[in-house]
């Protein structure tokens, strides 16, 4: 008889033959976790509406309604997406449309100086693909991961 008891074994009442998979599921979660965090979005959160307000005055008003909202639509994206491409594939090719926006953002802080028009067209790129993109991967596909 076999004394070990899997997780989803003991939560379900049915005992399985499957190896227990709840370990890595709850190891993947806490690192997607993780990488959610140093992606960059406290810093795209934190400056982002400052950002767009400095480069575009007249939106001082509706910048951050806007952010937040192209992270909305793109949440909302992410639920065909699922279905359509599944969790890895959304977040693989989230990170790295993620790592090109922030090169974008940064790129445009360098040249800023010196062609300040290019300057902000490039940070303002980069911040909108970084809020869509993180809308649609890492802000709402990794709870998937948890759930």
């Amino acid at each position: 008889m076999n004394s070990k008891v899997s997780i989803n074994s003991a939560l379900s009442g049915v005992e399985s033959e499957e190896p227990d998979t709840a370990p890595i599921s709850i190891f993947t979660a806490i690192h997607l976790m993780i990488l959610r965090q140093f992606v960059g979005i406290n810093a795209v959160l934190a400056y982002g509406g400052g950002i767009v307000k400095s480069a575009i005055p007249g939106l001082r008003a509706i910048a951050p309604i806007v952010l937040t909202f192209e992270t909305l639509i793109g949440g909302i994206l992410a639920t065909y997406l699922l279905a359509k491409l599944g969790r890895r594939t959304i977040l693989q090719a989230g990170t790295f449309i993620l790592a090109v926006s922030t090169l974008l953002i940064t790129i445009g802080f360098f040249i800023i100086d010196n062609a300040y028009n290019a300057g902000t067209a490039l940070i303002l790129t980069g911040l909108l693909i970084f809020m869509f993109t993180f809308g649609a991967t890492l802000g709402s596909t990794i709870w998937s991961y948890a759930a």
